[in-house]
């Protein structure tokens, strides 16, 4: 799975959204899919964070991690 931060949505807003699944890999098996906002990532907030601020979260993290997403998209 690939997540990019940094999106500018409609309301003006930062967000960090996937741009792609591993097919049927774990995040497609959980139902994640392209376009969906992640909202959270480990417990850490990802709204209105830069490009930098959300790569730098992501890798703080280990192989496994709690997201708090948002299906659908903005895009």
């Amino acid at each position: 799975m690939r997540v990019v931060g940094g999106k500018t949505g409609p309301d003006g807003r930062l967000f960090a959204y996937i741009v792609w699944t591993v097919p049927s890999g774990p995040a497609e098996k959980g139902g994640l899919q392209q376009g969906d906002k992640v909202l959270e990532w480990g417990g850490v907030s990802l709204v209105d964070k830069t490009f930098e601020e959300v790569c730098s979260i992501m890798d703080r993290t280990g192989d496994t991690v709690d997201l708090l997403v948002e299906h659908g998209t903005d895009l």
